[in-house]
Order: structure tokens, then sequence, then C-alpha cells
């Protein structure tokens, strides 16, 4: 039987001030209904901006990874990319926790429905190598989520974002 902790999953929720991380949030609570039906549960962490300093972080994030599935949410503005804030965030994690920390991140893109067409081509088309050799770095996992998108739609992003975490989590 598996116990409760293994079937807690943590998500830290990280971006730069104005990276709609609201509107995650909003989304991944929109999704709670289908964690019920799977008898999962779930921890966010929703930070404010960036983080300010290290122990703050070290706080944050020391609790989920020492209890199963987790997962540090990095969000995106698909208009932005990785600007300088999200690169403090990543350098500040990398400092602290090495660079096994890159197996924790996946990458939220938000806005979707401010893009026409598929997200592999607007990637391949708009972003800098370092960003991309930035997503190698983190295994490639991102997600994208249209802010505008129907509760079925955003079941399935919650759903998707939860089997990513379980799948890069030894312990879940």
């Amino acid at each position: 039987m598996i116990s409760q902790e293994q079937k807690t999953i943590h998500m830290i929720l990280n971006g730069r001030a104005g990276s709609d991380k609201s509107s995650l949030s909003n989304t991944i609570l929109v999704g709670l209904r289908y964690l019920h039906q799977q008898q999962t549960n779930l921890v966010v962490i929703a930070t404010p901006g960036f983080i300010a300093n290290e122990n703050d972080i070290k706080r944050s994030i020391q609790i989920p990874i020492a209890k199963g599935a987790f997962a540090i949410l990095l969000a995106l503005s698909l208009e932005l990319g990785l600007t300088n804030q999200e690169k403090k965030i990543i350098d500040t994690l990398t400092d602290i926790y090495g660079e096994n920390i890159f197996q924790y991140i996946i990458i939220v893109f938000v806005c979707l429905d401010k893009i026409d067409g598929d997200l592999q081509t607007f990637i391949h088309q708009q972003y800098s190598f370092s960003s991309k050799a930035f997503f190698e770095r983190c295994g490639n996992r991102f997600v994208d989520i249209n802010n505008n998108a129907n509760t079925e739609d955003k079941n399935t992003f919650v759903s998707n974002l939860i089997n990513i975490t379980k799948e890069m989590s030894p312990l879940a």
C-alpha cells in the first residue's frame, strides 16, 4: 500500500514578477478535483517574484526535496522568455543545491494563447541558443498553459504536470 506521504506532490512555483504565476496557481487549483479523484495531495509553495535570499530558498525547498514527488516550476512568459531574473533564480538554486537541481525543474510556459501555432516551432524560432541549452539542462521538461483554456483543458494541464513530476521523482 502506498503511504499518504508518497501520494503527496510538492511543487515550488518560481518566476519573476509579472510572469503570470498567479494564473498558473489558479489553474493548478482548478485541477484539484482531478487530484481528489486520483487520491493525490498537492502542496504548492508560490514564491513572490524572486525569493530574497539563500536562507529563504533553503527553507522553501529543503522539506519538499526530502519527501517523495517534488518539482520546481519555473513560470516563463512566452513573450519574454528566460530573463535575467529567471537566470538569477536558477543560479541561486544551483549555488545552493548543485547541478542536481536541474532534475527537479519543469518549465511552464504561460500565455500560450498569445502565440499563433505550435510551441515547439515558437521556441525553435524565437529563443536564443542559451535558452535552448537551459531547457536541455532541465531535461526538456516543459509544459504550456493557455490562460483562457476551458476547465477540461486546465485539468489536462494539471494531469500532465503531475505525471511529469511523478516520472522524474524516483520516490513517487
